[in-house]
């Protein structure tokens, strides 16, 4: 992530996540380096692990912050967390910081060690030039401002020949279910004319038994297939009394 190797080019440090940031120690050693004699390294613990180091470091910061008149609080308890929006939104905000302060990539404050030999042959310790950056101008100083996070909406391109095919289906769709409607009337209308027939026979064949024509009828109205199962008409009031009328106009023509 740019922001953590922008940190670790600064600060000498070698984090890989936005969230062990949340130690300070990096911090410490930018803003030190930024203004120098801010504050003390020493009191500054780099192997943060224990989040009592974590916050003394975020104190040590927060304390610098005031000695340069920075009107910023730092995160402690959000930051000790380790979690990765916090740190995010600090580190985003700290970096802004140090550019709008004439920051720029340097390298680390702290004194490097180098052997060098001495008269007597030994080598002996010798502490490099400490590399510093003041603010310019000695104007005051800027703080940055977080950045408000705005919302894009994506709009997806539709294959406009999926919306044709889409529009057949549905057309299709539509003629089926007409066809399945037409279907249903025209059983339903032959359904009640065999329930007509249906009653004429049973009439017929109480008032005179032993109709042979009559029996053969019914016979056939009565015969099924295996398997299955006559369907129950929903219209049985109006089928009985289609009946009833039958019946009556039979019964009519018999008494002439």
């Amino acid at each position: 992530m740019q922001l953590v190797d922008w940190v670790n080019d600064l600060a000498g440090t070698h984090h890989t996540k936005v969230e062990q940031l949340c130690s300070g120690h990096a911090y410490c050693r930018i803003f030190v380096d930024l203004f120098p004699g801010t504050l003390n390294m020493k009191r500054v613990k780099e192997s943060a692990t224990f989040e009592i180091d974590k916050i003394s470091n975020l104190k040590v910061l927060q304390k610098a912050f005031m000695t340069v008149k920075v009107d910023k609080t730092v995160p402690i308890e959000a930051l000790v967390r380790a979690k990765y929006q916090d740190n995010l939104e600090f580190v985003q905000w700290f970096r802004k910081f140090h550019e709008a302060n004439g920051g720029d990539r340097m390298p680390s404050v702290e004194p490097t060690t180098a052997s060098r030999p001495t008269s007597s042959g030994k080598p002996k310790s010798q502490t490099a030039p400490v590399a510093t950056r003041r603010a310019t101008g000695g104007g005051p100083i800027r703080t940055a401002t977080t950045a408000t996070p705005t919302t894009t909406t994506v709009v997806r391109e539709v294959d406009p020949a999926l919306i044709e095919e889409n529009t057949k289906l549905k057309q299709e769709a539509e003629k089926v279910k007409g066809s399945l409607l037409a279907l249903e009337k025209e059983r339903d209308f032959y359904f009640n004319k065999l329930l007509t027939v249906e009653g004429i026979c049973q009439a017929e064949q109480d008032t005179a038994p032993g109709n042979e024509l009559i029996t053969r009828i019914l016979a056939i109205l009565y015969e099924t297939d295996d398997g299955f199962a006559p369907p129950q008409n929903p219209d049985t009031a109006d089928v009985d009394d289609a009946n009833n009328e039958m019946m009556q106009d039979v019964n009519g023509e018999e008494c002439f």
